[in-house]
């Protein structure tokens, strides 16, 4: 079996920030929005998995296939022995890139490095998601793992890429996972480079190497694009839509792949502390204006509810609040904020009422959407800050800090299948995205009884109630359900947007000589 070498950690130094270097012709070349900023891609640490997944690098025992359906990958069945127990068969004659073959000892030793408080690749957030207690080796080839508690989305949450799995040779210094392709280079915010790996379980893949560059600002990406140095722009702008639609030599294709850029309130102090705030803010939010003119209706849908509504468990009944101006007034003004000297202007308190938003680059259509939501809250009387800022945890951090009033932010809210997934670590009080500190303890009972739940229609239930307190009591304003967009040349072959919003790359992808 051919061994391959450690990956490199590459250095960024001026020829790197000159442009990539040099690639074959048969190199796929793919602008995406958001790489490795640490130069440790280890998959276990923070949203890295995601970056792997989408690369082609790592795969999970289980993932959702082209319809959403919860299938097997590297796992090749499962069962529930009790509400706490199962028992899971491994895929047979599975490689890793460091040669070794894939067993239960690996997948022990993958689920435990991330789940681990002692490992030192530790991800609270995972293990907070999994709850796993104990993992077994039956076999060589069966694990049985142990929850602390009932969940019934169990093989839902494996689908999460942080639970990717690895061989046990895994290093501080290098890691092997067992997908198409395997990491030979990477520049830390600037390019991850794969080359094919021969012995990929699935087929060895059609194109020899991948680059993903970051390419973080919009129109980077679509210069990139139309001069030919990308072939694919993986999150390209909404607003060049109407004009590469035109042209014979790129393809777009777009999928509501689950994701929704939202706005998180702060709920415990300031102005929008009183949720009569919150909900004239929510009359103010533009949500058809902001899918005609910024997404060209292709780029996704007016925001509702915390799941769009292609999943099965989005509660209908929640639909988009309609803009009305004079309701937001009315509510405004209830809350005592009312234009008191007569110059068109709000005040609270004798003070000039002002919003403060952060947002960050990376997503096209946040900013050119925060620009006309302030536009409006302008129109309406309410002074406004907004700062675009260029790395999303400064964001974060200006927010979580008293900073800012609202932060526009973007999850995929649906990416394992689980109804769970995204409450579980945005909305359960204490959660580490819970960046507002919202607290309902009705919400946290709702969440534990969901992911207990074996019967559908008892979790169902809870996951409606779950979405009907969100939109009550507002911690967070949906402002739209975000398409994934991607362009292509001509040239690439078997490329398509997966829904479940993390697999880019596969084995199948080229482009032609």
């Amino acid at each position: 079996m051919k061994r391959f070498p450690r990956f490199l950690i590459a250095s960024l130094t001026l020829a790197a920030l000159a442009g990539p270097p040099a690639v074959a012709s048969d190199t796929v070349r793919i602008a995406i929005p958001f790489g490795f900023d640490n130069p440790n891609p280890d998959p276990a640490i923070g949203w890295n998995g995601w970056r792997t997944s989408d690369a082609g690098i790592t795969e999970t025992l289980y993932w959702l296939n082209r319809d959403g359906e919860l299938e097997p990958r590297l796992a090749a069945d499962a069962r529930s022995l009790s509400p706490t127990t199962w028992e899971i068969d491994l895929k047979p004659g599975v490689t890793f890139h460091d040669g070794s073959v894939m067993d239960a000892e690996a997948v022990r030793f993958s689920l435990e490095r991330v789940t681990d408080p002692e490992s030192p690749v530790y991800n609270e957030r995972i293990a907070s998601l999994i709850g796993i207690d104990s993992i077994t080796v039956v076999d060589a080839d069966t694990v049985q793992i142990e929850t602390r508690t009932p969940n019934a989305a169990f093989l839902n949450d494996l689908v999460d890429p942080g639970l990717s799995i690895l061989s046990a040779g895994t290093t501080p210094d290098a890691f092997y996972g067992s997908g198409p392709f395997q990491l030979a280079e990477i520049v830390p915010s600037e390019r991850i480079s794969m080359t094919r790996f021969d012995d990929y379980w699935g087929g060895a893949a059609a194109a020899p190497a991948i680059d993903l560059l970051t390419v973080k600002d919009p129109t980077t990406v679509m210069l990139a694009l139309e001069s030919g140095d990308i072939d694919i722009a993986a999150n390209f702008p909404d607003s060049d839509l109407p004009r590469v639609s035109t042209r014979d030599d790129l393809e777009v294709e777009a999928v509501a792949d689950g994701r929704l850029m939202f706005f998180f309130m702060q709920v415990n102090e300031g102005p929008l502390a009183d949720v009569r705030v919150r909900r004239a803010l929510d009359h103010l939010l533009p949500r058809e204006e902001i899918v005609e003119t910024v997404l060209n209706t292709a780029g996704g849908a007016p925001g509702a509810g915390i799941f769009p509504p292609q999943k099965a468990w989005a509660n209908e009944s929640i639909t988009p609040t309609a803009f009305d101006r004079d309701a937001a007034l009315a509510l405004l003004a209830e809350a005592g904020i009312t234009d008191t000297d007569g110059d068109t202007r709000l005040e609270l308190n004798g003070e000039p009422f002002r919003v403060v938003v952060r947002s960050y680059l990376g997503r096209p259509s946040m900013q050119p959407a925060a620009e006309l939501f302030m536009a409006h809250l302008e129109a309406a009387g309410i002074t406004t800050e907004l700062r675009i800022l260029r790395d999303w945890t400064v964001a974060v951090d200006d927010f979580r800090e008293g900073r800012a009033d609202m932060l526009m932010f973007s999850s995929n809210a649906a990416p394992t299948g689980n109804a769970a997934y995204f409450p579980n670590f945005t909305f359960r009080t204490g959660a580490l995205e819970n960046f507002g500190s919202w607290s309902n303890a009705e919400f946290d009972g709702l969440l534990q009884q969901a992911i207990a739940a074996f019967d559908p229609e008892e979790r169902q239930a809870a996951v409606n109630r779950m979405q009907e307190i969100i939109a009550e009591e507002l911690p967070v304003l949906v402002a739209f359900y975000k398409n994934r967009v991607a362009v292509a040349h001509d040239r690439v072959e078997n490329f398509s947007l997966h829904p479940a919003g993390i697999y880019l790359v596969d084995n199948a992808l080229s482009v032609a000589d």
